[in-house]
This record gives C-alpha cells, sequence and structure tokens, in this order.
C-alpha cells in the first residue's frame, strides 16, 4: 500500500498538483485487485550476491590501495630523485629515476589490470546460465540470389558457400 507523506503532500500544494491523491487510490486499489503489494524501491528483493564476492571485494579493495600507495609513494621518490640527478649530474643518478618512472608507469598498468580483472569476476556468469547451443544462420550473398535459392529450395552444402545455378 502506498502512502503518503507529508513532504509529498506539501509539494503537491506548492507545485498546484491536483490529483495525486486519487492516483494514489488507484494503485492501492490495483494492487488490492490482484492481491499484490506495491513495494518501494529500496524493499524489492535483490539477486543474491555468490558467496565470494564479500572476499573479492575485500581483496579487490586491499590490492587498489597497495597499488596506489605505492604509485604516490613512488610519486614523491621520484621527485626528490629528480632533484637529486639535477644536482649531481650524475648519468648513473639520471638512469635511477629513468628506472622509477618504468615501475610507477607499471604500477599504474598493473592498477587497471587489477580493475579489468575484478570487472570480469563479478559479471563472470556461471556455466550454468550460460547458453548452450547458440546456433546463427548467415547468408552472404544479394538479394537476387537469395530470393533464387528460396524459389528452388536448394541449400549450399557447406556453410559459407552459395551454389550457382
Amino acid at each position: 500500500m502506498v502512502d503518503r507523506s507529508n513532504m509529498e503532500e506539501n509539494l503537491d500544494k506548492i507545485f498546484k498538483i491536483e490529483g495525486a491523491d486519487a492516483l494514489v487510490e488507484i494503485i492501492n486499489e490495483s494492487a488490492a485487485a490482484t492481491n499484490s503489494e506495491v513495494l518501494p524501491p529500496e524493499d524489492k528483493p535483490k539477486s543474491k550476491p555468490r558467496p565470494f564476492d564479500k572476499d573479492v571485494h575485500e581483496d579487490y579493495t586491499y590490492a587498489r590501495n597497495n597499488l596506489k600507495s605505492i604509485i604516490d609513494n613512488g610519486e614523491d621518490a621520484l621527485d626528490s630523485l629528480i632533484e637529486i640527478a639535477k644536482v649531481s649530474q650524475h648519468p648513473r643518478a639520471f638512469e635511477v629515476v629513468g628506472q622509477l618512472i618504468k615501475i610507477i608507469a607499471e604500477t599504474n598498468r598493473d592498477l587497471l589490470d587489477l580493475k579489468k580483472q575484478a570487472n570480469d569476476l563479478h559479471n563472470d556468469i556461471p556455466e550454468s546460465e550460460k547458453p548452450k547451443n547458440v546456433t546463427n544462420a548467415l547468408f552472404v550473398g544479394s538479394t537476387k540470389e537469395l530470393q533464387q535459392m528460396i524459389k528452388s529450395g536448394s541449400v549450399p552444402s557447406q556453410p559459407g558457400t552459395n551454389e550457382k545455378q
């Protein structure tokens, strides 16, 4: 049963909406006629999460936070190393800066891969819900050839080949 709050009634008065009470009555009558109850969106039953979803989410969050921390610390270290390399003008210092840039880039890539893997786990469809048998018929040719095939009742002997008459 749908109930109206004082706020909804006040909004109806402010915006001069007439007949809102009648709409609520119609909804309640139709629900009563079908012996069903109109549930607000937050009360609708949700799909069951798979048992490992909580663990996967916790692991994902932990790994993501670790990678972000590594990236942040690497950027701070990179700033310091760049200053040291500029002051010392030593080739080895610039080599270390280059290596750290490469490591930070790889860690960023790892962070993106982690997100992709988490999405794959979340969107993974169990084998029991996947389609069992999928067949697609495809005709490659002109509409004239298709009409001739339909009229003659001939079917190509091998998929993907057209029989010429």
